[in-house]
């Protein structure tokens, strides 16, 4: 993260003013450190103790079976499997946030589904403003619902740790929740929401070294992405460069260290209106308090994309999930008038510039779109195409149509999985001219794109509308990360040569490969191995 500070006069500030300061608030928040580790350290036992915390005097959340039809959804998908463990360990924070908002068996829904994954070591159950409910939630209560017949995969054992909160947190839980917790990346998930793509919302994460770069992975279903894309921000003179996003809690991965520097950023904060006035028009102040977490934070977040079988709403919402574009103007209206009136010696750790363009890549070789079985995600630089799913939906008789080539940039379109294959052969089921495009894969001993030329074996499809392209590794094995076939633009390369295109002009470009014999493409899916259809 970088260390320069937003005003330009922040070196006028003289030392001795923040060494007073210092002397003052370093006891003060020692004080405070001490009294919070003592409250947790008594908040809750391990897994293995299973004791009942409730109070004799008050209820206790009733706990109910849930959904069959869910249930069997969580139990075919299969975690990924780490063969050196998992690069890093993450804390999954639930927070309950209403009792009339829980229906029957949601929270151990979600709760079974998160608990498959080994990367997820601790999770957080925020039992929010418990003493107004008159209910606590139990941890022996809640373990008995899940069943003695739940298997875990692996040898661990995740802490699950339940916070009765006497008080009405809201959309701050989350965050609490998250300072609170034992490693340095949070996982945050609504309990009305089954996310079933963790596997490459995680992988993305760590392959685009979020926790170090301090960026936010989140899950998205396609509408939803198409809304929030419009409202990047890029605003040069303040050093804004972020994007939105209307729900944190629908599937994502957090550094521990952003929620901390929230609660230093909203303590410094100006109020410039009260923000009641924005919940008047209808949304949720749940989804008004993410957009400012994500304004603030000065990063551009990584989605992925889902299908809507994915990321699914156990419970639809009253109040509108949609982007407000009031909510976005009071997040930054909040933010210029609190760097322009807070010290300005301390607003670098604060309110830190972006991070470079380079760094601030969404990331095209990591991930655009998951899989539908979780095991793996698209990877290309094509224009955003509605169809994109149809790539990786298991279904070969679905298909994506794309227009190819550019004189911008080469493009391409792969997979990269969660885990590393063994690969014999790669079937790509479509229409397409194999000689203009050539094969890549991602070698895992190298960490490096190599080039195979291996002309495929065309076979026809089973739909009997599209071709199978089988390319065989001659007979080896390979070790692969991710694979890609790159276009190598050879009728273009030869075409440009007679012919002059005005690069601005995008209707013409498209005119100009229609001329050249580039027609739209058709794909499928790809079968791998000849037994595992994405």
């Amino acid at each position: 993260m970088s260390g320069q500070d937003i005003l330009p006069d922040i070196r006028a500030k003289t030392l001795s003013r923040f060494r007073r300061r210092v002397l003052v608030f370093v006891p003060m928040f020692l004080t405070v450190y001490y009294i919070f580790w003592r409250g947790w350290k008594h908040l809750e036992p391990d897994l293995t103790d299973r004791l009942d915390l409730g109070s004799a005097t008050r209820g206790s959340l009733e706990i109910f079976a849930p959904p069959k039809d869910l249930l069997q959804l969580v139990k075919k998908r299969q975690p990924a499997f780490y063969p050196h463990g998992p690069p890093l360990n993450v804390s999954a924070i639930i927070v309950l946030p209403s009792r009339d908002d829980l229906p029957k068996g949601n929270l151990q829904l979600v709760l079974l589904s998160i608990m498959r994954h080994s990367f997820v070591r601790e999770i957080i159950i925020w039992n929010d403003d418990a003493m107004a409910a008159g209910a606590d939630l139990r941890k022996k209560d809640l373990l008995s619902g899940l069943g003695l017949d739940v298997k875990i995969p692996g040898s661990f054992t995740p802490d699950i740790r339940i916070i009765n909160s006497p008080g009405g947190m809201k959309e701050m839980s989350y965050h609490i929740a998250c300072s609170l917790a034992k490693f340095n990346t949070c996982y945050f998930n609504d309990p009305n929401i089954l996310n079933l793509n963790l596997n490459t919302l995680y992988s993305k994460f760590v392959e685009s070294d979020s926790e170090v770069n301090l960026t936010i992975a989140n899950q998205v279903s396609q509408d939803d992405f198409l809304a929030e894309l419009p409202h990047e921000i890029h605003q040069s003179a303040h050093h804004l460069r972020t994007s939105i996003i209307s729900r944190l809690s629908r599937g994502s991965f957090v550094p521990k260290q952003l929620s901390t520097r929230f609660f230093n950023q909203l303590s410094a904060a100006s109020l410039p209106e009260p923000i009641s006035n924005l919940y008047k028009s209808g949304i949720s102040r749940y989804i008004a308090h993410d957009i400012q977490f994500s304004a603030w934070l000065n990063r551009q977040n990584i989605k992925l994309i889902s299908s809507p079988e994915s990321l699914i709403k156990i419970v639809e919402e009253d109040q509108k999930n949609t982007i407000d574009t009031n909510v976005i103007q009071f997040a930054l209206k909040r933010l210029n008038e609190t760097i322009q009136s807070y010290d300005p010696f301390l607003v670098p750790e604060i309110f830190p510039r972006p991070l470079p363009n380079s760094e601030n890549n969404l990331g095209d070789e990591v991930g655009v779109v998951s899989a539908s079985d979780d095991r793996s995600m698209l990877i290309t630089n094509f224009d955003f195409s509605k169809d994109w799913n149809l790539l990786i939906d298991g279904d070969i008789s679905t298909c994506w149509k794309g227009t190819l080539g550019s004189r911008k940039k080469t493009r391409y379109i792969g997979l990269n999985f969660v885990d590393h294959m063994v690969i014999q052969q790669i079937g790509l089921v479509g229409e397409f001219e194999p000689e203009d495009w050539e094969l890549e894969f991602f070698l895992s001993d190298s960490n490096s794109w190599t080039s195979k030329h291996i002309a495929p074996v065309v076979l026809p499809s089973l739909d009997q509308e599209s071709s199978k392209y089988v390319y065989h590794l001659a007979g080896q094995s390979i070790k692969i990360k991710k694979f890609r076939f790159m276009l190598t633009n050879k009728k273009y390369k030869q075409a440009i040569d007679d012919d002059e295109l005005d690069e601005e002009e995008e209707e013409e470009e498209r005119e100009f490969y229609r001329m050249h014999g580039y027609e739209d493409s058709k794909i499928c899916g790809w079968v791998i191995n000849n037994n595992l259809i994405i």
